[in-house]
């Protein structure tokens, strides 16, 4: 099941990352332990990264623990990505990437 999650984030990266302007490499060498909320290329790394598990967990229905353990985060820290993803979707351009990648997760785009 590992394997499946891997799978499941490293596409969803790509397309995340895409979408803020950073790279999936880039979102691998940012801390997201670090919480540099001033610096602006910290945090599209780190929104890169929450909608790649908000991904991973709603449009490919991988559990929050199995994710936590593949990132090396706590199953809390998942917990508050799948929110702040929740709290960004009043957002018309981040709601239409999100659908987007769950198309695509779907087989039904791209």
């Amino acid at each position: 099941m590992l394997e499946l999650t891997r799978w499941a984030y490293a596409g969803a990266l790509e397309r995340t990352a895409r979408f803020y302007g950073v790279t999936p490499e880039q979102v691998a060498e940012t801390s997201p332990q670090r919480g540099a909320t001033a610096d602006a290329h910290w945090r599209a790394c780190s929104h890169a990264r929450q909608a790649a598990i908000y991904l991973v967990n709603t449009g490919a229905g991988i559990g929050q623990a199995k994710i936590a353990a593949l990132l090396g985060l706590t199953p809390a820290a998942v917990c508050l990505a799948l929110k702040d993803v929740e709290d960004r979707r009043d957002d018309p351009a981040f709601n239409e990437m999100i659908f987007g990648a769950m198309r695509a997760m779907a087989g039904r785009d791209e």
